[in-house]
């Protein structure tokens, strides 16, 4: 009788492991690394377009251009996300996150107040922002603040 009841259990869990996610669908933000499945210095992936749609604006990178983010795409109230990091015109040089599906490594997310982030990210600097009242900045990772609550984060180099 135990047998039969693993059955269901163990189907719902194969089922969890092998159903893949839309690209966009949050995820962690590694400092430096990456936001979800978009990673700086590597193309984007196709899944991420299906998942997401149609940009609600696009700038094509310049060729050659030595990787000062010449290119950008952006999902309104989503994600920003700037290309050409001097290795590859259409690699990922920095992101831009407002979707509070995505969560820092340490648990920060877009609506969270200030006085946490400090608490969990205590070496930060306070930098003035422009459109923001400031942003605390980290190696690879910069929380934008507005009326003392996260309103997006930056994931860069």
């Amino acid at each position: 009788m135990l047998e039969i009841l693993w059955i269901p259990v163990l189907t719902g869990l194969f089922l969890m492991a092998t159903v893949r996610r839309p690209a966009h669908a949050g995820g962690f933000i590694i400092p430096g690394k990456k936001a979800g499945d978009i990673e700086l210095g590597q193309p984007l992936s196709p899944l991420l377009f299906q998942s997401l749609g149609q940009p609600t604006s696009y700038t094509p990178p310049e060729s050659g251009k030595d990787g000062v983010d010449t290119g950008c795409y952006f999902w309104e109230n989503k994600l920003m996300i700037k290309l050409n990091d001097g290795q590859g015109d259409t690699n990922v040089c920095q992101i831009l996150v407002w979707d509070s599906s995505f969560m820092s490594d340490r648990g920060i997310r877009t609506g969270d107040p200030f006085d946490r982030v400090e608490k969990v990210y205590p070496n930060g600097t306070r930098e003035e922002a422009m459109d923001m009242d400031f942003c605390w900045q980290l190696p690879g990772i910069t929380f934008y603040i507005y009326d003392d609550k996260v309103v997006s984060i930056g994931v860069h180099e």
